[in-house]
């Protein structure tokens, strides 16, 4: 007998098996009935039991559970968000999911998929199916001050919260006369990195470019423009050339300009370094280059250069050139006695 085929016959009742298929027939006694795979066509059997088998059969159809592109749910303090999700087929058996937060002091989700946001942090909501599958999708959770200004999803700003302060001080910040935390804001936003993928960047500037950078970043963001990474200096300990090294885009640094004493617009939070590495300091005639894993870089001529991301390099007149200009930053590589082609800097009186 072939081996796709099942003669299954049960006192008083007769059970169609295949792949996915079940079907109970209590009216056919006796009846010898054959189920071939999925294909209820091929069953040879009086024609109204094939008729009643149509009609009570049905396939156990399993979810397919999608993320939403770029899902990354950001929300105020006690505020509520819906997480979106695809779930496939529309005919699906089981289509309920469970939902669970992994710090319930931070959000909380509804059966229904709706985050509420309890405190500032972050938490990991889970949507798992519950038709056997044993599939789920895990989505990061933000919640953020009531003060906080968002211009987009994963595009915002705030002032400088207790914990934001622990980091900084005496890396990024130390005591002075000239800037305040009061001064500064903690600026979110969404970058693509020199893989492809998008991640989540913060940087500490002056409440008076704060907007600036925003609306900067999302455009970057929308032209996919690679950074390769952006985190707070403090992860470097304050230390400017270790942050450059490894080609971290960063801001605040309470500092002085390299080889001087008088103090870095970074100081004051009104400057900006863009993927260092790839667009390094360069003076006295090329001798001195920061940072130095940069020296490649320091060939601007991108058909001369032999850097593997020459191509990222920041030329004038480029898109991201344009952009902060309209913002009114002015390029260092624009200078003269010296070349900063990753700095850009405002003046705001």
């Amino acid at each position: 007998m072939n081996n796709l085929r099942r003669k299954i016959v049960v006192l008083g009742a007769v059970i169609l098996m295949g792949i996915g298929i079940i079907a109970m027939l209590p009216e056919a006694k006796n009846k010898a009935i054959y189920a071939i795979g999925k294909n209820i066509n091929k069953i040879s059997a009086d024609k109204a039991y094939v008729k009643k088998a149509k009609e009570e059969v049905k396939l156990v159809k399993k979810i397919v559970l999608r993320n939403v592109k770029d899902q990354y749910v950001v929300l105020k303090k006690g505020s509520t968000k819906s997480v979106k999700l695809s779930i496939t087929p529309p005919d699906a058996s089981n289509r309920k999911l469970s939902w669970s937060s992994s710090n319930d002091k931070v959000a909380v989700v509804s059966e229904k998929g709706v985050v509420l946001g309890k405190n500032s942090g972050t938490a990991k909501i889970t949507a798992a199916t519950r038709d056997g599958s044993n599939k789920k999708i895990v989505f990061n959770v933000e919640v953020i001050p009531t003060t906080s200004q968002v211009y987009r999803d994963g595009f915002y700003y705030h002032g400088i919260t207790k914990n934001l302060k622990k980091r900084m001080e005496g890396k990024s910040y130390q005591e002075n006369s000239y800037i305040s935390y009061g001064d500064l804001r903690y600026v979110r936003v969404k970058h693509y990195n020199y893989a492809g993928k998008v991640k989540t960047g913060e940087l500490i500037v002056n409440k008076k470019i704060a907007k600036d950078m925003v609306e900067i970043f999302y455009q970057l963001y929308r032209k996919k423009y690679p950074i390769q990474k952006m985190v707070l200096i403090d992860e470097y300990k304050g230390n400017d050339i270790a942050s450059m090294k490894a080609n971290n885009t960063s801001a605040f640094n309470y500092r002085v300009i390299e080889g001087s004493s008088s103090l870095s617009n970074h100081a004051y939070g009104m400057a900006i370094d863009i993927n260092p590495k790839i667009n390094p300091y360069v003076s006295k005639g090329g001798r001195n280059i920061s940072p130095s894993n940069g020296r490649v870089y320091a060939m601007r001529n991108i058909k001369k250069c032999k850097g593997k991301y020459k191509g990222n390099m920041i030329q004038k007149g480029d898109f991201i050139y344009r952009l902060f200009k309209k913002h009114g930053f002015k390029w260092g590589g624009d200078w003269n006695s010296i070349k900063d082609y990753q700095h850009f800097e405002k003046v705001v009186h």
